[in-house]
């Protein structure tokens, strides 16, 4: 991280969040410390960015001392307790190019760690809060993007997701991904556009390529248990 960007984002730091403490090196940077969300009840920071910040998204990983690496719990189990604040191409709509580090965590870190409070009181996750696990939760996060009345075809979802994902422009020919038969132009060509817009193509096609990874790892999971239900 350069200088100046550094000097910026300590000085925010420190007026927002004085227990955190930003470390940078030639791999990026991390910040660290305890952030309290109401009296008495905190919990270990580990937001680690690597050099293509802020171009590239911090990750925050939990303390499995303080927070179960389980999805229930949005903390994935299988990366290091990576928590899954939020899908991934809803991050730039809660903090916009330009945000600082403080920003991250008053938009996406605070209400997590809330929801984590909640759910060591509760024993589950603030219902107005919490998105479904894999798969469903892109779906929902793109139907709410879109805006249409699809109900639940998935189908169209991800082929609006496909348009997005695209490096390039979708041509005015293609097929609208509505299913209505029309060209893009002449349907929801300026919905394709406004997605664009918001989500950045490379979020898109990581939520599409995580999806496919879910699925074959569902697959697997799947034709495991039938092979060890019929050896018995």
């Amino acid at each position: 991280m350069k200088y100046k960007l550094a000097k910026k984002e300590r000085a925010a730091l420190a007026a927002r969040f004085p227990t955190l403490m930003l470390d940078t090196d030639e791999t990026g940077g991390r910040v660290t410390g305890i952030m309290e969300v109401m009296d008495g009840v905190g919990y270990t920071v580990n937001l680690v960015f690597s050099t293509n910040y802020p171009d590239d998204v911090p990750e925050l990983f939990c303390r499995e001392e303080e927070i179960d690496w389980i999805l229930d719990r949005h903390a994935l189990p299988g990366a290091n307790g990576r928590a899954c604040l939020c899908v991934r191409s809803e991050y730039r709509k809660h903090w916009p190019l330009d945000s600082t580090l403080a920003d991250f965590l008053d938009a996406l870190v605070r209400p997590y760690f809330v929801g984590q409070a909640y759910y060591d009181a509760h024993g589950f996750w603030p219902l107005d809060r919490e998105r479904s696990h894999g798969v469903r939760g892109i779906i929902e996060a793109y139907e709410d993007f879109i805006g249409l009345p699809i109900g639940k075809n998935h189908g169209i979802v991800i082929a609006f997701m496909k348009l997005v994902a695209m490096s390039n422009h979708p041509r005015g020919t293609t097929l609208c991904p509505c299913g209505s038969g029309l060209q893009l132009r002449r349907c929801h060509g300026k919905l394709v556009a406004r997605l664009r817009g918001t989500i950045h193509y490379r979020d898109a096609a990581w939520d599409l390529a995580f999806m496919r990874s879910f699925q074959a790892q569902c697959e697997r999971k799947s034709r495991v248990a039938g092979k060890s239900g019929g050896s018995g």
